[in-house]
């Protein structure tokens, strides 16, 4: 998926993840805390990203506030400032 909600429910679980370095995920995952992006779409590339994910420590409520960007309150907030923008003529579009 382009996006990544799966990622994102699964961020918001405490549960750290590992992804393809391009899409969504790639925004939002930070290595090391949240979880670990792999390069290529190779198995040499998965393996070496698995063994640096198990050698890695993860706090788990770390993880779960890296998800809070996607939260419900967090869209009315971001999508109630976009419209206030809108409506003050400080947006065009």
């Amino acid at each position: 998926e382009d996006f990544g909600i799966t990622v994102v429910e699964a961020l918001a679980a405490g549960t750290p993840v590992i992804a393809f370095n391009g899409g969504g995920p790639a925004e939002f995952i930070k290595p090391g805390v949240n979880g670990l992006l792999f390069d290529e779409l190779s198995v040499d590339s998965v393996v070496q990203t698995i063994k640096e994910f198990m050698n890695g420590s993860y706090d788990a409520k770390k993880v779960e506030a890296s998800s809070e960007q996607f939260s419900v309150e967090n869209f009315h907030k971001n999508m109630q400032a976009y419209i206030d923008k809108c409506l003050s003529g400080k947006i065009s579009e």
